[in-house]
């Protein structure tokens, strides 16, 4: 090795570890983001139940928020509308759109928001 790669060489395990540390703590930091807001993807997924439903009161009348609703509860009317058992034109056609696992992940996320009682009656049996 000639005497300048031999002064080089130092420079740049210094750099590489430099950039492997701050990947590492930049991945924690998004780690810890992602906790602090919970399942993003999921977010964006209920977001589109958001159009009707809202996030903390629902901004339709007569259309129920999903908010504090158990991830459980959504999971089964969601699967009574994709089965045709329960009424609806567009939640049937919706919930055929979606797998059991992102549900659970959609209602899971409902589940975490604390509902705008105020504004929003409870969700029940004979709601959506």
């Amino acid at each position: 090795m000639s005497a300048l790669c031999q002064l080089c060489a130092p420079a740049a395990i210094h750099r590489a570890l430099t950039c492997i540390l701050i990947s590492l703590a930049m991945s924690g930091q998004a780690l810890r983001a992602q906790e602090a807001t919970g399942d993003m993807q999921a977010r964006a997924w209920a977001y589109s139940c958001a159009t009707c439903h809202g996030v903390a009161a629902s901004p339709v009348t007569g259309i129920p928020s999903l908010a504090g609703i158990p991830a459980k509860r959504l999971v089964e009317m969601m699967q009574t509308y994709a089965s045709a058992n329960r009424p609806g034109v567009l939640m049937s056609q919706i919930a055929r759109g979606y797998d059991e696992a992102t549900v659970w992940r959609i209602g899971n996320w409902y589940e975490s928001l604390v509902p705008d009682d105020a504004k929003n009656p409870p969700h029940s049996e004979t709601q959506p």
